[in-house]
């Protein structure tokens, strides 16, 4: 399959599915997440489940050029990890 010249794709959203201890509380991690990542513009979590240790939450992820590799390091630092991308939108930008 030919690519075409000059061209990139770029994440624009994505939806993650993610396993974190208690603290920090979802104010602080998603602060911390659009403070820390550049090409983040808007993060919206929400708790899915809790139980005695963890918080199963749900974060959508907005932005011109997300990098999901560095969301993953962060949450990692965090005690957090990542079980699954559930949803993405990846957009074309024009010759750079």
């Amino acid at each position: 399959m030919a690519q075409r010249q000059n061209s990139i794709a770029k994440v624009k959203y994505v939806v993650l599915d993610v396993l974190k201890p208690h603290r920090p509380n979802i104010v602080d991690l998603t602060r911390e997440l659009v403070v820390k990542l550049p090409g983040v513009t808007k993060i919206s979590t929400s708790i899915v489940e809790i139980d005695q240790d963890t918080e199963s939450i749900k974060m959508e992820i907005y932005g011109h050029d997300i990098k999901v590799d560095e969301i993953k390091k962060i949450l990692r630092e965090y005690g957090a990890s990542l079980h699954s991308i559930d949803a993405v939108t990846i957009e074309e930008d024009g010759a750079e």
